[in-house]
């Protein structure tokens, strides 16, 4: 059923209308950088090619807060977000055809796949894009690995260039693939292939440019990343790090324990005898999964980040079809009503967290509190602004922008490159924007080039759960925006 299914023209056809669709997507964010929208997410150098900021490929839900109206925007996310789903499950079960022989194994993949996104809550946000792309990169070099065929090296290399724009989850995913090639023999041997070195002077001449642009330019992520180690004083881990795979595995754990429990241990010790072989296919999954998150964890602790949930749905496929390579001897043992029993509770405990989580997401989602919030913007700002100054990629900027009806250009302040902001708003009318009741250190920076600034105004926006934007809650329930308003004269200017 589930071969027919997967394998019949409608469902090729929706599967193609699936990816023609996120790729649209992807194009259509980077078409409107230039001309129509003017912020941080989408700069004016999109002539150059480089984006301002590494990750504008992800920021769709930036780019649709500022062309779709609220209405719009609660139907057309739903459906982006639904249709990553099914695209990143379609590709676990294609994924899984190389390793699982049984068809109940590769359904059961495609609804743990589900599952576990439904247990993040993977919404219209850079992260579900990074595992679309994560996705299709591993699916490609997979193939790439075994047939060292030139079009899966450069669909290979596409998807590798547009996650790279998501820095270090890309930079830790690229380490994880390197490894492989180099533990395994059938990798060592693509070293080898002409093919394999083109795709890697492709990726050189593209990534280069790229990279010597963001370090004299506009590096306002990597005072991100420099800000965000501070932060964390010690190495810690997301209480919700391993929620996605306990959501996904452990009803079928249980339903082995019951009806299988005698074929756990034979599953195991076979894939154990499979694994010292150090086949290419099983060092792919051990790596890209396990391997993955020990890197990831490696990272966390040098540079005081924390280990995040969103670090392990990353790369669900593999560890996905990991677990039920596994356990396959003992799903195949289970008899067919028991299995009905399992699908069954899978299928429900999804249910019940998609609903909890869509009604709460209405909730966030009133369209009564952004304008309230809107409305109170228009009447305590001044609306004759030219740039609005804010220090990260923050969703306050958004609300900001939005609120205004002649929409200001949107830089970040880098303190590498802050003479670019500099000589950007000189002589225009600028707002600095930034959280909390007192001034950040880059805001001393400006009024120590601008004697004449001053914080006029500290304005509280209020709404249920903090929310302003609609799509992305808030813990605090009230936000203390503190701006300034001044116009950068050059006899300001120490």
């Amino acid at each position: 059923m589930f071969e027919r299914m997967a394998t019949s023209i409608p469902a090729r056809f929706g599967i193609f209308a699936i990816f023609a669709f996120t790729l649209v997507s992807v194009v259509s964010c980077y078409m409107l950088q230039g001309d129509i929208i003017e912020t941080y997410y989408f700069g004016r150098d999109f002539a150059l090619f480089y984006p301002k900021h590494p990750p504008v490929t992800f920021w769709f839900a930036g780019a649709l807060l500022r062309v779709l109206p609220n209405e719009a925007l609660l139907i057309v996310s739903p459906i982006i977000t639904y249709a990553g789903y099914v695209f990143i499950a379609y590709l676990g079960w294609k994924f899984s055809e190389y390793y699982l022989t049984d068809l109940r194994s590769r359904a059961l993949v495609v609804v743990s796949i589900c599952l576990a996104l439904f247990s993040k809550q993977i919404w219209f946000t850079p992260d579900l894009m990074a595992i679309v792309l994560s996705s299709l990169m591993l699916w490609y070099f997979y193939l790439a690995i075994k047939k060292d065929q030139l079009t899966h090296w450069l669909l290979f290399a596409l998807c590798a260039l547009l996650f790279f724009f998501s820095k270090y989850q890309a930079i830790i995913s690229f380490i994880a693939l390197f490894a492989t090639m180099v533990l395994t023999e059938q990798g060592r041997s693509r070293f080898r292939s002409p093919r394999f070195w083109a795709i890697v002077v492709l990726c050189a001449a593209v990534l280069i440019p790229y990279l010597i642009y963001m370090f004299t330019r506009d590096v306002s992520s990597l005072d991100y990343a420099q800000n965000t180690a501070k932060k964390f004083k010690d190495f810690s881990v997301t209480k919700g790090l391993v929620t996605p795979l306990s959501v996904a595995f452990l009803p079928v754990l249980l339903a082995l324990v019951f009806f299988s429990k005698d074929k756990i241990k034979q599953g195991f010790c076979a894939y154990k005898q499979e694994a010292k072989k150090g086949s290419f296919d099983t060092v792919f999954l051990l790596i890209n999964s396990f391997g993955f998150l020990f890197i990831w964890g490696i990272f966390c602790a040098v540079f005081n980040h924390k280990l995040q949930t969103r670090f392990t749905i990353q790369n669900i496929i593999p560890f996905t079809i990991l677990f039920f390579l596994i356990f396959q001897t003992s799903i195949t043992a289970i008899k067919d009503k028991h299995l009905k029993v399992t699908l069954t509770v899978l299928i429900s405990v999804a249910f019940i967290v998609f609903a909890a989580k869509t009604i709460k997401l209405n909730r966030w989602t009133q369209v009564e509190q952004r304008e309230q919030a809107y409305e109170q913007i228009k009447k305590e700002i001044p609306q004759s602004i030219d740039y609005i100054v804010s220090n990260n990629r923050s969703y306050d900027t958004d609300t900001l922008y939005v609120a205004f009806d002649e929409k200001p250009r949107v830089r970040i302040f880098s303190y590498i490159a802050e003479d670019t902001v500099y000589d950007e708003v000189e002589g225009k009318t600028v707002i600095l924007l930034w959280k909390g009741d007192k001034d950040p250190k880059w805001v001393a920076r400006f009024k120590a080039r601008y004697p004449a600034l001053s914080t006029v105004h500290r304005i509280s926006l209020k709404g249920e759960k903090g929310n302003l934007l609609g799509v992305i809650p808030v813990k605090s329930k009230t936000f203390v925006v503190s701006y300034a308003y001044i116009t950068s004269d050059k006899s300001d200017k120490q």
